[in-house]
């Protein structure tokens, strides 16, 4: 199962380009501003929120880009 698991992540990374990566990145990034603003608690507001905003600027990772907003889900 191991062996089945490695060949498919390795196949799945030979046809992932830079692009597809800060798509998916910015998808799963937005998905945690969602739960954030969703919830009740402010510390996750205070802490969390400028972790994610120092990732995207470290990884250029825009938020609301309108060309990673087309990238496969």
């Amino acid at each position: 199962m191991k062996t089945i698991l490695v060949a498919m992540l390795q196949a799945l990374l030979a046809v992932c380009n830079e692009e597809m990566v800060k798509g998916f990145m910015d998808k799963g990034l937005d998905f945690l501003e969602d739960k954030i603003a969703e919830s009740s608690t402010t510390w996750d507001d205070t802490l969390v929120l400028p972790i994610i905003n120092q990732i995207r600027k470290v990884l250029d990772i825009p938020d609301n880009d309108p060309v990673l907003g087309d990238a496969p889900e």
